[in-house]
């Protein structure tokens, strides 16, 4: 496991850090860790959400061309041959 080192933190941010971690029953470094955690899940799963929506808007781009194929052959009439 890695390790992280932050220096010059305001001693105000400190304070409320500090603050949230006991009302979670946490050392600082357990609440940054979660912290840290779930910023690196956000960010994976906005990921995932950018590439469903890419394969998405691509499966309607296949189907809508399919819809007009489909469409131009039944006004040929291709099915009833």
């Amino acid at each position: 496991m890695g390790r992280i080192d932050i220096r010059n933190v305001p001693g105000e941010h400190l304070t409320i850090i500090d603050q949230i971690a006991r009302e979670q029953e946490l050392s600082r470094e357990a609440y940054l860790r979660e912290v840290i955690s779930k910023l690196v899940r956000e960010k994976m799963l906005y990921t995932q959400s950018e590439k469903f929506a890419q394969v998405v808007e691509q499966a309607t781009e296949v189907v809508a061309e399919n819809n007009k194929l489909i469409e131009r052959l039944v006004k040929e009439n291709v099915f009833n041959e």
